[in-house]
């Protein structure tokens, strides 16, 4: 017979898996949760500072993913940049609000962006 501690350790993992939750991106990669590795799992990231993927880093953006920014904010880019949608899983840049403008994504001289097909880039913004 199982006991209630472990009753309730097997209910508190039966949850993990499939669910997605928020993930706060700002500033070094190092400082997120997931790393330099971001999936399904983990979606939406959203981006409240500019993040920097640094010289020699490499960001690799999995099927699936929405990137959400904060108004302001950008990704900066002088590593590597990878980007890996595809046709029924792309890959979501937008802003976190509707009426907010993000940066977009900035390419640096010597970085790398690999951007397979089914990626969406969106910006939402209103003109006055």
């Amino acid at each position: 017979m199982l006991s209630v501690s472990a009753l309730l350790l097997v209910l508190m993992f039966a949850g993990v898996g499939g669910a997605s939750a928020e993930t706060y991106a700002g500033v070094g990669l190092d400082e997120i949760e997931g790393g330099y590795d971001w999936d399904e799992d983990g979606s939406p990231y959203i981006v409240n500072e500019t993040i920097f993927v640094e010289a020699g880093e490499t960001l690799t953006i999995g099927p699936g993913v929405k990137v959400l920014f904060d108004q302001g904010c950008r990704m900066v880019v002088d590593g590597t940049l990878i980007v890996e949608g595809n046709a029924t899983h792309p890959v979501v840049f937008d802003t976190n609000e509707t009426s907010s403008l993000w940066y977009g994504i900035l390419l640096n001289e010597n970085s790398t962006a690999v951007i397979d097909g089914g990626a969406v880039l969106i910006q939402q913004y209103t003109i006055p």
